[in-house]
């Protein structure tokens, strides 16, 4: 069962590092036809302040958005281009146009708008309406991060280590420290994808020392907040009581919770729980 366990792990680790994205990541939502999450997670949304150009904009008056925030964003106002650029990213109120949100972005990211910065460094290194950059990507996420973004620095965390696959020996420890680094830093403000990433590196002993202590530090506000893997994570935790007493009511609840959100693993273990095997 414990290797069991250790493999299914894995399974979950190796499947979130290789993909770009998963709720958020640019690239996979690029393939399927959607454009990647810009607003943050929900419980750091953006909290607009009473003017007409973001007022019209968070209420989803899109039209009159474009009006009010086209006379700020021409006079040089950050808040404003970042606003179109999201508005031609998006294509909202007016047809999607990657070019004109870049210019919108780039001119809202050089005035040290973060969420311009962010969605700049996010479309480089997907290449959305523009061929990839990394360079540009690493440069935009890192202003991004530096001024405190948690998405920038879920995604700069990311990048580096991604690179762990490409890099010489000599500069995967330093790109592992990098990583670390700014995923703790993300998940220190409440983003479950970069809690879930720490916690399960914590939980199966990869690249740092194992500890089931400090991966539920990460996993359970991860699983509370909706990441579908930290949940059937959290419920393969109580189930084997690593960490925790074993508890298979807690271990029940979680993997209902994995599985009512498409979950299969979940649901199997759910299925194999109450069929006694």
């Amino acid at each position: 069962k414990k290797r069991m366990v250790f493999f299914v792990t894995m399974l979950i680790f190796l499947s979130l590092t290789i993909s770009l994205e998963q709720e958020c990541f640019a690239t996979s939502l690029q393939n399927k036809k959607r454009t990647p999450s810009v607003t943050g997670w929900k419980d750091h949304a953006y909290k607009f302040k009473d003017n007409p150009c973001e007022k019209s904009y968070f209420q989803k008056q899109f039209k009159l958005a474009k009006v009010n925030c086209l006379k700020s964003a021409k006079k040089g106002n950050g808040t404003a281009q970042w606003i179109m650029g999201l508005m031609y990213y998006k294509g909202q109120g007016v047809n999607r146009n990657y070019h004109r949100a870049r210019k919108w972005l780039l001119l809202s990211a050089k005035s040290g708008n973060d969420r311009a910065q962010s969605l700049l460094g996010t479309i480089y290194r997907a290449g959305i309406g523009i061929k990839k950059n990394h360079s540009l990507a690493m440069h935009w996420l890192t202003q991004s991060a530096k001024a405190g973004n948690q998405m920038a620095q879920f995604l700069l965390g990311d990048m580096y280590f991604s690179r762990l696959k490409v890099v010489t020996s000599k500069d995967k420890e330093k790109n592992l420290q990098l990583a670390l680094y700014w995923f703790n830093q993300s998940a220190q403000q409440g983003n479950p994808q970069a809690q879930f990433i720490l916690g399960i590196m914590y939980w199966s002993g990869w690249r740092v020392k194992k500890d089931y202590s400090k991966a539920l530090l990460y996993i359970r506000p991860a699983a509370k907040k909706g990441q579908i893997e930290a949940q059937y994570q959290l419920g393969l935790t109580y189930e084997y009581g690593k960490g925790v007493k074993r508890d298979m009511k807690k271990s029940i609840y979680w993997y209902k919770k994995a599985s009512a959100q498409g979950n299969r693993q979940a649901r199997a273990k759910l299925n194999d729980i109450f069929r006694g095997t």
